[in-house]
């Protein structure tokens, strides 16, 4: 956050503005997983019961199967959104 935050502190010193995103997904074996399974549609030992992809299309005849786990989106509204609202904070807390 150190490094982040000096670097866009001179491109802004020098006018430079910086665009960034945030991925949707997060990966399979990534910490967001390991730590809240609770969060993801998981079966019983902690595999994905359904990946992100997309279907087939004008650039992929067969479509893509990119393998992260879909959300349980039950879950997060029964928490008003809690993880979500704070990963957000801590992206917007080092873009500002």
């Amino acid at each position: 956050f150190e490094q982040w935050k000096n670097v866009k502190n001179y491109a802004h010193e020098k006018g430079i503005q910086i665009v960034g995103d945030i991925p949707i997904y997060v990966a399979f074996d990534s910490a967001d997983t390991w730590a809240n399974p609770e969060l993801f549609q998981l079966d019983e030992n902690n595999l994905p019961v359904a990946v992100a992809g997309c279907p087939p299309d004008g650039f992929s005849a067969t479509g893509q199967l990119w393998g992260n786990p879909l959300y349980r989106w039950d879950y997060h509204r029964s928490t008003g959104y809690e993880w979500w609202l704070s990963r957000l904070s801590t992206v917007t807390s080092c873009t500002m």
